[in-house]
């Protein structure tokens, strides 16, 4: 039953991806795959080179072209963290992820902490205070 739960949660994770990347890039990908382990996500998405990104890569302005490809892995990712932590209900403590620029292939590795009922009901304002 658990790896029923976990195939749906990829499911909509992967169609959420896929939605993040037309809405702010306005760029199709060709495939995402992900893979829940426990309490680690694994992502590779392929096809994330826009373009834009194309073009500067072949006409071989590849300083530029990474620098591009860096600022929007900066904005997508915490997006896709977002997505990720309010699918699953749970805190990510890692996002390890990096975007092959000749393949144009991204892979991931989130680790995330799940939430469990009793511990959020047993936060108080007293447990915000000490912080």
């Amino acid at each position: 039953m658990k790896t029923n739960n976990f195939e749906s949660s990829e499911q909509v994770i992967c169609e959420r991806i896929r939605k993040i990347y037309v809405q702010q890039l306005d760029h199709q990908l060709s495939r995402i795959s992900c893979r829940i382990f426990d309490q680690v996500l694994v992502l590779i998405l392929e096809g994330v080179i826009t373009p834009p990104e194309q073009l500067l890569n072949q006409n071989n302005h590849l300083q530029l072209v990474s620098q591009v490809r860096a600022a929007l892995d900066g904005i997508i990712q915490p997006k896709i963290q977002n997505l990720i932590e309010q699918t699953l209900n749970v805190t990510v403590t890692d996002f390890l992820c990096d975007t092959a620029i000749e393949t144009s292939r991204t892979g991931a590795i989130v680790i995330f902490e799940i939430h469990s009922r009793r511990d959020s009901s047993k936060l108080s304002s007293n447990d915000w205070k000490q912080n």
